[in-house]
């Protein structure tokens, strides 16, 4: 786990490598602060809002020493937030993920 110097009451994680590739999270419906820790621990966020992309590494891409980085959403700004996930499975269709 990392070592933050605030506190931090949302799950820090990260995604399962069975998901390999490239995770995309579509934002539909509210707003939220996303936030990504590099491997020093050394935070980006960005506020999403609907109709905006982001797209996460994970297991082997670009490379195949990549991993998912470690990240949060904080609970919505104001709204209910509806988000539309994409993931790999590299186990193929239909395997299951384990946590």
């Amino acid at each position: 786990m990392l070592d933050l110097p605030f506190a931090c009451p949302r799950q820090l994680h990260r995604d399962p490598h069975e998901y390999g590739g490239v995770i995309a999270i579509f934002t539909l419906r509210g707003h939220a602060i996303f936030r990504v820790f590099d491997d020093h621990q050394r935070a980006t966020e960005w506020e999403t809002g609907p109709g905006q992309l982001a797209l996460l590494r994970d297991t082997g891409w670009p490379s195949s020493d990549s991993h998912c980085l470690v990240h949060e959403v904080e609970p919505p700004i104001a709204e209910e937030r509806m988000i539309m996930t994409f993931r790999y499975n590299s186990g193929g269709a239909g395997a299951g993920y384990l946590l």
